[in-house]
């Protein structure tokens, strides 16, 4: 069949356009496989984040960071210290 569609083309001339058809065939083919495989491979990454959810949901208790204390009053002067001097080449 591509053998007489390609001698129909060669016997009127349109090689030019049988090559272009082709072309245009073939990149919308591969234009094709490749949105169908993002859209695979972003179907596996959503399933992995989900994953993930699920795993830190189920590890929340486990991992929950106790909060620091509030800062305290120094007991010798009872007063708050001193900041610490700003770098004098640091512009304020």
């Amino acid at each position: 069949m591509i053998e007489g569609v390609a001698t129909l083309f060669a016997d009127h001339g349109d090689v030019g356009h049988l090559a272009l058809f082709l072309w245009a065939v073939s990149a919308s083919g591969l234009a094709g496989l490749l949105v169908r495989d993002l859209v695979r491979s972003t179907a596996r990454y959503e399933a992995f984040v989900m994953a993930i959810a699920r795993l830190n949901a189920m590890l929340e208790p486990h991992t929950a960071r106790p909060q620091a204390p509030a800062p305290r009053l120094p007991a010798a002067s009872g007063t708050w210290p001193d900041p610490q001097p700003s770098d004098p080449r640091r512009p304020t």
